[in-house]
């Protein structure tokens, strides 16, 4: 996606040749400070939710993140949010280009503090 919007909507010349680079870079040191400071956040005014289970209960998902930042409202939200949820039903995800084995590993490797922390499985048997 990135080699699509850069050349359009970039700001300054970009060597596409280090964009695999700068976004990996980009993302390890966004999630370091992330988890570096996610703690100085008041409890109940910050609230995580994974995409695996908001694209499956989105409602759920939704209810709780009202509640957990003690949002009012969520009652008068829920007809709207259950319309439009009816209305994209049909909604597929975007498929994207498949990432190199190298890249994977990479990727792995740069960010497995993300993946430890959210809990994510790996299956590594293909990287080696």
């Amino acid at each position: 996606m990135a080699s699509q919007v850069i050349p359009v909507w970039g700001l300054q010349e970009f060597e596409m040749n280090h964009l695999e680079e700068m976004v990996i870079e980009t993302y390890r040191k966004l999630y370091q400070a992330y988890f570096d400071q996610k703690s100085l956040i008041p409890a109940g005014q910050f609230h995580e939710v994974a995409y695996e289970d908001l694209t499956v209960n989105p409602i759920q998902e939704l209810e709780q993140t009202y509640q957990t930042l003690q949002l009012p409202g969520f009652e008068v939200a829920r007809p709207k949010v259950e319309a439009y949820l009816e209305k994209t039903g049909d909604y597929r995800k975007n498929k994207h280009v498949e990432i190199p084995a190298s890249t994977r590993k990479r990727i792995r490797e740069e960010w497995q503090f993300c993946f430890d922390a959210w809990g994510y499985e790996q299956d590594l048997s293909e990287l080696n």
